[in-house]
């Protein structure tokens, strides 16, 4: 993990997931050691309907090229070094995008779930290429202990390694393309948003996790009020009319300040566009916010959860996005257990 030069010209990054991943084929029908060429070796590949390419290792080294992709490509802009540090943010979403469909996938096609992995500064790859080498890539300190811990621990623990299948990553491509495709504003900021609330949820920061959770459910109960304004307005707007039944000053009102989550909610359900038990979930989540934001009451485990459950559903109901995310039985496996 050296390579600094022509770095800053790639267009390649990616990252090692840890809690430790086998991809394909269980370890143990492997046979033999593991040498660094059956780790590294490219198990999947991929092609986003955006342009963005990606490869897989077996121990699970995501490597992605953006060079095709405008927003996160240096190769399309005007000057490598503009914008730099903005292209890596949004290379990040794009990543923490497709772990969310990622994880979705693990729990659709295998009914299972795992810790989850959160693409930001300590975690983000800088590849030299568009290649599956360890040694070609420059990261976080504690990125490195990670790949060097984790090759140790699929050495060591063949039998109990994680694995995951190719169609799960063939089902959360498909699924990554599918949400960029439909084009909502923010997709992947929602999407990383949820992963990482999930991480905080992981490392016991509940509080982080709770409200984190809930800007998504709020952010996607407004969008289901608008979607219903709008069914209201072309149900009572006559096709000879020659004014709309909410017009722009009534819309202006009707999703201004004075309409809070609270005051959405309760038309939502008197609207029935928000099931009972949904629209109790959202009271309860909000309440539990408020306590928090005003009185610095404590978050603890169960009620961060709810929050994340809540934020799952308002992505599937608004249609943007079909996530569903498991939390992990036993949590994140330290890195120190590796070595015992």
């Amino acid at each position: 993990m050296h390579a600094r030069s022509n770095l800053s010209e790639s267009d390649c990054a990616g990252f090692y997931h840890w809690p430790p991943l086998w991809i394909g084929a269980p370890p143990v029908e492997q046979g033999g050691d593991f040498t660094p060429a059956v780790m590294n070796a490219e198990v999947f590949s991929a092609t986003l309907q955006c342009g963005v390419s990606l490869k897989v290792s077996r121990q699970g080294l995501f490597v992605f090229d953006f060079a095709q992709w405008g927003p996160g490509s240096s190769a399309l802009a005007n000057n490598p070094l503009d914008n730099w540090e903005e292209r890596v943010f949004t290379r990040m979403r794009v990543m923490n995008l497709f772990l969310a469909c990622f994880y979705t996938s693990v729990h659709r096609i295998q009914k299972s779930t795992s810790g989850k992995l959160f693409i930001d500064y300590t975690t983000y790859i800088a590849a030299r290429s568009f290649a599956l080498d360890p040694r070609h890539v420059e990261c976080d300190l504690r990125t490195r202990s990670v790949i060097k811990d984790a090759e140790a621990w699929h050495r060591r623990f063949k039998p109990v390694c994680t694995t995951v299948p190719g169609k799960v990553l063939h089902a959360a491509a498909e699924m990554t393309d599918a949400a960029i495709a439909q084009g909502f504003p923010g997709v992947a900021v929602l999407a990383e948003l949820l992963l990482h609330a999930f991480y905080l949820h992981e490392s016991g920061k509940y509080e982080g996790s709770h409200i984190t959770a809930w800007t998504i459910a709020e952010r996607c109960l407004r969008e289901l009020w608008k979607t219903h304004l709008g069914q209201l307005d072309s149900q009572y707007t006559g096709a000879d009319s020659e004014e709309k039944f909410i017009n722009s000053e009534r819309k202006q009102k009707l999703t201004g300040g004075d309409f809070t989550a609270s005051v959405i909610s309760e038309k939502l359900s008197l609207a029935g566009v928000l099931p009972c038990d949904r629209y109790k979930l959202v009271s309860q989540v909000r309440k539990t916010r408020n306590a928090w934001l005003h009185d610095l009451h404590a978050i603890g485990r169960e009620d961060a959860g709810k929050a994340i459950v809540l934020a799952q559903f308002m992505l599937r109901e608004t249609g943007v996005l079909d996530v569903d995310i498991l939390f992990p039985v036993f949590g994140t496996m330290p890195i120190a257990w590796v070595g015992d």
